[in-house]
């Protein structure tokens, strides 16, 4: 429903917010939302006026999505400041997936992965994935009504 969406895109607008409040993106921010969904993420970004948002999800879903492997993304290295994901958990090959984040953000770029609430045994899985980054932090944060932990990390080289 119409009500659904809007309450999403405020969820998400309000969660971008605090990564805006790290100073961590800004309007010239380029960035990339894989497994995106129907692009709540991308519409949220948008409406903060952040103007170089890119959406990919294995479904089509014009146009905010277009259809992209998360695993093998058609981009060229170090194109992206920020990489955002809510969906690394039903990754098929959860390596693949953030080597693909790691490879298309540039150094000293950003990751923000959102997963269901977890704990720091968790939080050290999802970070030994990532090879060229290192850890900044992990909140619990509430998204779209759901307990979620948010795990930044920054890549290095």
């Amino acid at each position: 429903s119409s009500n659904d969406w809007k309450k999403k895109l405020s969820s998400f607008i309000n969660f971008f917010q605090s990564i805006r409040d790290l100073g961590l993106l800004h309007n010239h921010t380029k960035v990339i939302c894989v497994s995106t969904g129907a692009g709540h993420e991308v519409m949220a970004l948008s409406h903060m006026e952040v103007h170089d948002v890119t959406g990919v999800e294995l479904i089509d879903s014009p146009p905010l999505v277009s259809r992209d492997d998360p695993h093998n993304l058609p981009f060229f290295d170090h194109v992206f400041d920020l990489a955002f994901t809510a969906h690394l958990a039903e990754a098929l090959f959860p390596s693949r997936f953030v080597s693909e984040m790691e490879r298309v953000v540039r150094p000293n770029g950003v990751y923000v992965i959102v997963v269901e609430e977890c704990g720091d045994y968790e939080v050290k899985e999802i970070v030994g994935l990532f090879m060229k980054s290192r850890f900044v932090n992990s909140i619990n944060v509430t998204l779209t009504g759901l307990k979620m932990t948010r795990i930044l990390m920054k890549r290095t080289s």
